[in-house]
């Protein structure tokens, strides 16, 4: 019964489509007032539901979100994703992945490469941040550009650039990224990915969230435009 009542209000506050007030929830529900204000303070208290913009009008909470997200499945995730990373590995003319943060790990879930896809991926080199101070520089260096960047850490001759899929004010669970040889990744191009990506990834984001999927691909596509080097120069021209 106390699970039932719980589940209940849940489902009110989602269905909703705006913030109630305490009021309207348990006239929505029946349940008993005390019943019903003590079980929306138990469920504030856990963040299952939130106070949106202090307003007293509630809203589901960021971590009942987060719960939803964390179990939705990888084949779900690349039928939201995959068109779009598709597009952009055709435009980049390089690997573009979809990374998952579980368990304290990045997983990449998903890969589309091109027609002409640049090898594959080694271990640590000396170009690598070993040391914590390296580290801590480099996570300064991300938050100011709004982007990272892996030059031949991964492997010798292999750079990359990376931008979190941010959901809502959850965090980073996801992320999308692109690599290719360091003869092409300057420091500009470089940069030039990272504004791209940032556009892709506030895309996938809204796809993660079970938005109309196919509203959102076609909407992003127009956003991909081609990547050139100073001067107007191809890429591909060196």
């Amino acid at each position: 019964m106390h699970l039932d009542r719980l589940i209940a209000i849940l489902e009110v506050v989602a269905i909703a489509g705006r913030g109630l007030t305490a009021a309207e929830v348990q006239k929505a529900t029946g349940l008993p007032r005390p019943t019903c204000y003590r079980l929306l303070q138990t469920r504030a208290k856990h963040r299952l539901i939130d106070d949106l913009g202090g307003s007293s009008h509630c809203i589901v909470g960021e971590r009942l979100i987060r719960i939803a997200l964390l179990g939705k499945s990888d084949i779900d995730v690349h039928r939201a994703c995959a068109p779009a990373l598709k597009v952009a590995a055709a435009k980049f003319e390089d690997i573009v992945f979809l990374a998952r943060f579980r368990s304290r790990q990045v997983e990449i879930i998903h890969v589309e490469t091109p027609d002409d896809p640049s090898g594959a991926l080694g271990a640590c080199t000396k170009y690598t941040k070993s040391t914590k101070a390296c580290r801590e520089a480099e996570f300064e260096q991300i938050a100011k550009q709004g982007h990272a960047e892996c030059h031949q850490e991964i492997d010798i001759g292999v750079s990359s650039v990376a931008e979190p899929v941010l959901i809502g004010h959850i965090g980073a669970s996801f992320s999308v990224g692109v690599v290719g040889p360091v003869r092409r990744f300057e420091a500009a191009y470089r940069n030039d990915l990272g504004e791209e990506l940032i556009q892709i990834a506030e895309r996938r984001s809204a796809a993660i969230q079970l938005f109309n999927v196919a509203q959102i691909e076609e909407a992003d596509i127009p956003l991909l435009k081609p990547v050139r080097q100073q001067e107007g120069q191809s890429r591909r021209q060196h």
